[in-house]
């Protein structure tokens, strides 16, 4: 067996991967790629690789995208509730507790 692994030592790995088209290579990538998205201690943006193709629309500036988001969150019209609001009063208030015995409200036994 270990007369088999010796071929493999003395290989030329830059003439295996000049061989290789670009697509065949993008494919060896992902594979040897080592992410994990189970892991909780790597930060979202590093638990897979990122695959888009799509070149960079412009600079990106946080003030003016928060600033951005926030004049639009202004700007937009609140929903209409699906129930309107009656300004009615449902259930028990729990302020007026005359109707319950004395244990119920100092917690000591009646007597």
């Amino acid at each position: 067996m270990a007369l088999e692994l010796e071929k493999y030592r003395d290989l030329d790995e830059d003439k295996i991967l000049s061989a290789l088209t670009e697509e065949e290579l993008r494919t060896l990538e992902n594979e040897l790629e080592e992410l994990d998205p189970d892991n909780d201690l790597l930060p979202v943006g590093l638990r897979q690789r990122d695959q888009t193709k799509k070149t960079p629309t412009g600079p990106f500036k946080r003030d003016e995208l928060l600033d951005h988001l926030e004049k639009q969150a202004k700007d937009m019209k609140d929903r209409e509730d699906l129930v309107p609001f009656t300004g009615e009063k449902r259930g028990m208030n729990p302020l007026s507790l005359s109707g319950f015995p004395p244990l119920l409200l100092n917690g000591k036994a009646p007597g």
